[in-house]
């Protein structure tokens, strides 16, 4: 079985986590300081729209398909190695 050690468990660290999980990975978890993070200010909010400047058409890109592959999960753990 594949592993993934997440640092942080805010927003986008238990997200991950939990779809890692959810393919079939066995997931640690790691947060020194629950609830102290930048989730509890919206800082690790995912929001290319919102975060695209004209002439940035390529990070737009990007950050789309980020949250495109985060809602469809990661790669399952036979795709690595």
């Amino acid at each position: 079985m594949a592993e993934l050690v997440v640092a942080g468990g805010g927003v986008i660290g238990l997200t991950c986590a939990w779809r890692a999980a959810q393919a079939g990975w066995r997931v640690s978890l790691y947060d020194p300081s629950p609830r102290s993070g930048s989730s509890w200010v919206a800082g690790g909010m995912l929001a290319p729209v919102t975060e695209a400047w004209p002439g940035e058409e390529d990070l737009l890109a990007l950050g789309l398909r980020s949250v495109r592959r985060a809602v469809t999960g990661p790669p399952s753990p036979a795709g690595w190695g």
